[in-house]
């Protein structure tokens, strides 16, 4: 199920964030040292997975990725090295494309919401962020959000 909505905005406060170059292969090891972070802080997810790949290049053999994920969560942490805390994810005038659907037609959603765009002439204005909401072994439930 592909559902397309225009909102005004997305805003999430207090989130635990990471920006950085990562090799594709590590992205497993960040979201389990970022679990680690928040619940070794005693601290709660109150919100989606929030994340974005800004840019790639090619290290060698190696797809290394600019890659930024936050979380937003119930209280301050302390800092680390590769996590810091952000007050406020904001984007204004955004287009919410909520996908649910199982892992196996995950690919065949995004090429039909490629297509969408395309057909409407939809120039995003933002990065495009992925709010998982959820990821099981079967389903996925996320919203891909860009400004317009």
């Amino acid at each position: 199920m592909i559902n397309y909505m225009k909102k005004n905005n997305v805003e999430y406060f207090n989130l635990v964030r990471y920006r950085n170059w990562i090799r594709q292969e590590k992205l497993s090891t960040l979201y389990d040292e970022l679990n680690r972070v928040i619940n070794g802080n005693n601290a709660k997810k109150c919100g989606p997975l929030i994340s974005c790949t800004h840019f790639l290049r090619k290290n060698g053999e190696a797809i290394e990725l600019d890659f930024e994920i936050m979380v937003p969560i119930d209280k301050d942490i302390p800092l680390t090295l590769e996590f810091c805390m952000c007050d406020k994810f904001y984007i204004e005038k955004v287009l919410d494309i909520h996908v649910v659907t199982s892992k196996f037609s995950f690919e065949k959603e995004m090429t039909e919401i490629n297509q969408y765009i395309r057909e409407n002439n939809i120039l995003p204005k933002t990065a495009t962020y992925s709010f998982l909401e959820k990821d099981d072994n079967e389903m996925i439930d996320t919203h891909i959000i860009f400004g317009i």
